[in-house]
């Protein structure tokens, strides 16, 4: 039995207008927004790798330029606020 949009929580009704937008986008804009997405991932999981210390000779200094230019440029958002 499906629930009823008066009883759905502010979260649930969020969910779902977003897979609303979701499903009535063409395949071409679900394939951008799915790129999009891995694209950011893939940023944020070498800028985590960065600031783990896992790349000889680069520093904590230049790793913060890197993040910051990412940030600055809307690659990735920025989570420390």
């Amino acid at each position: 039995m499906k629930k009823r949009s008066c009883k759905m929580s502010n979260e649930e009704k969020n969910i779902h207008e977003f897979a609303v937008k979701i499903r009535k986008m063409t395949d071409r804009q679900i394939y951008d927004f799915v790129d999009e997405l891995n694209e950011k991932n893939n940023i944020e999981a070498f800028i985590e790798r960065l600031e783990a210390g896992d790349a000889v000779g680069i520093g904590p200094a230049t790793v913060r330029k890197i993040k910051d230019f990412a940030i600055n440029e809307n690659y990735i958002n920025d989570d420390s606020h």
